[in-house]
């Protein structure tokens, strides 16, 4: 038989063979022992955290804090579960209110109510486009979102095709606005950020918003304990953890994520960061779009990014569990916080701002009780103060929700992959059934 020694040799191949036949089937063992993880781990009673959970060890000069803007948009939709009157009353606590330097799209009929709600404040208003349909990326898609519409969307009662474009070009205005913004104002800015135009529908006391210094101790974390320069990673804030049976998912699932755990309302990071989300977005949209798959909710293709690319996003989590079905809005383990959708609102305005904004939420007004208040934002008596968090980098929050084995699915396209010319034509027709219509949705454009 054979020598001691080629025994060793004959073991050494084994294992060599039996390595690579393991490492050429990551993504079959994954489907099979997915399963195998159930539950999530939760977090220590969120009662107990502490007021304020900055990483005070992440230094920087904060005599430089770093210049950010804001980008949106505002194009009324012919079919809308809100009026325009609704819509004026939450531009004008935006608009209004927020001092920072803006950059908004509207189109030309729009521009007059726009700059009468932002008064003196600094905006640069584009007007270029009378839809969202007329951007680069969605352009000559009205007829495949409506196929979409019609025949994939499990919410399609409420929702529009236009609705869907509405959601989908919010990368490319982040984009567009960060370049033109710089370009006309001949400005750096350090950040920029993605703000719906409707988010802010309550009185609030943000002004100087993000803070800065809370916006640059946050990305320095967050690129600290990624391992991703601050300048390529982007900030979407996270509703609560993905089900553990996303285990599994992979690219060739599509973005059919029952639940969306993300939150599009608010996004973004450094430029370079923005640039290469923007063509990774557009990229697997059309990638999935062609596949014949459902890409007009943007929350789905923001989560399925998420899983192929963990490295290059952070947040903050608002909810400890799984899908909060069933749980007011107002109720979280934080206390007294408003709509916890807009939790991340407060937990990126810096100090000043966030501790009127807790006192607020807990002030009886003239004549009215503690008691009063609760009943207001349908909390439970007698809820905290509002309490501070730490945040999640991706990576974190998938491996709190599906355990330490995880790791990201192989992703066919590297991040920031550039678009191909000539996209949009010769589209396939929609192969798919329809689906049964739902009831809820998350929206706030």
């Amino acid at each position: 038989m054979f020598s001691p020694r080629g025994h060793t040799y004959a073991l050494v191949l084994a294992a060599v063979l039996t390595f690579l036949l393991l490492f050429s089937q990551l993504e079959t063992i994954r489907t099979y022992v997915g399963p195998l993880y159930q539950g999530v781990e939760f977090a220590p009673d969120r009662d107990a955290a502490p007021s304020r959970v900055e990483d005070k060890s992440v230094e920087f000069d904060v005599s430089g804090l770093p210049r950010i803007l804001l980008v949106s948009a505002f194009f009324p939709l012919k079919r809308s579960k809100h009026t325009l009157a609704d819509y004026e009353g939450w531009l004008s606590r935006f608009l209004a209110q927020v001092s920072s330097d803006l950059y908004m799209f509207c189109p030309p009929d729009i521009a007059p109510l726009i700059r009468k709600l932002r008064g003196d404040l600094p905006i640069l208003l584009n007007t270029t486009f009378e839809s969202p349909f007329d951007i680069p990326p969605l352009r000559g898609l009205e007829d495949t979102y409506q196929s979409m519409h019609d025949i994939l969307d499990p919410e399609r009662s409420y929702h529009s095709a236009e609705l869907y474009a509405v959601w989908n070009a919010k990368p490319y205005f982040l984009d567009e606005g960060l370049a033109r913004a710089q370009e006309s104002n001949s400005a750096y800015y350090d950040y920029a950020f993605w703000n719906d135009a409707g988010s802010m529908r309550a009185e609030h006391t943000y002004v100087h918003w993000p803070g800065p210094n809370r916006t640059e101790r946050f990305f320095r974390t967050a690129a600290a304990q990624s391992g991703t320069p601050k300048d390529n990673i982007i900030f979407v804030p996270f509703n609560w953890p993905p089900d553990h049976t996303l285990w599994m998912w992979n690219e060739d699932d599509g973005p059919t994520m029952a639940e969306v755990f993300s939150e599009g309302s608010f996004f973004g990071g450094a430029a370079q960061a923005i640039a290469n989300y923007e063509r990774s977005f557009y990229a697997y949209h059309d990638t999935w779009m062609h596949a014949g798959r459902f890409i007009g909710k943007d929350q789905t293709l923001i989560n399925a990014l998420i899983f192929l690319y963990p490295q290059h996003f952070f947040g903050v989590l608002v909810n400890d569990y799984p899908a909060a079905s069933g749980v007011p809005q107002s109720s979280t383990s934080f206390g007294a916080c408003g709509d916890s959708w807009w939790y991340y609102q407060w937990w990126l305005a810096d100090d000043k701002e966030r501790e009127q904004m807790a006192d607020l939420w807990i002030t009886p007004s003239d004549g009215a009780s503690a008691r009063d208040v609760d009943l207001a934002y349908s909390r439970p008596a007698g809820s905290a103060r509002c309490r501070d968090t730490h945040l999640f980098t991706a990576r974190q929050l998938l491996r709190k929700a599906l355990g330490r084995f995880w790791w990201p699915p192989r992703a066919s396209l590297a991040w920031g992959v550039a678009r191909t010319p000539g996209r949009n034509s010769s589209l396939p027709s929609i192969p798919l059934s329809a689906p049964p219509l739902l009831d809820g949705s998350e929206s706030t454009l």
